[in-house]
């Protein structure tokens, strides 16, 4: 009986905290860099600013109601390599946009410095974000660049 009441307590807490909001870990920078590291894919780490303007409106992000979507943005900046960030030209970038339940990652802001991890594909550059973060850091910081430099010097010791 009261494993019975425990399974009821424990799925009537599940119900509840998805019907109040979403609570997430956000990844660092050292996270995503692990993680992108480990995985199949090659990946291109960035800084720079992304443009979507014109490429969404506000109220077409609003309107996706908590469905998946993906769009087209343009980035300029710069990207890591065995000397650091370097300046690169313009890269087009497929942004896809997950989410969980009516949570919804966002594409990244066009105001600001951004650091992202870009992921290549077949079709190009593609940008992975989600409403517990993603492969792009709105916030960048020094201390952000310097971990991605000290973790790719130690990667290829």
């Amino acid at each position: 009986m009261f494993l019975k009441t425990l399974s009821f307590a424990v799925a009537m807490g599940m119900i509840a905290g998805q019907a109040s909001a979403l609570r997430c870990i956000t990844p660092t920078v050292a996270e995503t860099f692990e993680r992108t590291q480990a995985s199949p894919f090659s990946y291109v780490i960035v800084l720079g600013s992304f443009d979507i303007s014109e490429t969404v409106a506000a109220g077409d992000i609003a309107s996706t109601h908590g469905k998946p979507y993906d769009l087209n943005v343009q980035f300029s900046g710069q990207a890591f390599g065995a000397h650091g960030f370097a300046p690169i030209g313009n890269l087009s970038v497929r942004v896809f946009v997950q989410c969980i339940s009516v949570w919804c990652g966002y594409p990244p802001n066009s105001d600001g410095l951004a650091l992202a991890f870009l992921r290549m594909d077949d079709a190009g550059y593609a940008l992975d974000t989600g409403p517990c973060g993603g492969d792009v850091f709105a916030q960048v910081s020094a201390q952000d660049i310097a971990t991605i430099e000290r973790l790719a010097k130690e990667a290829h010791e």
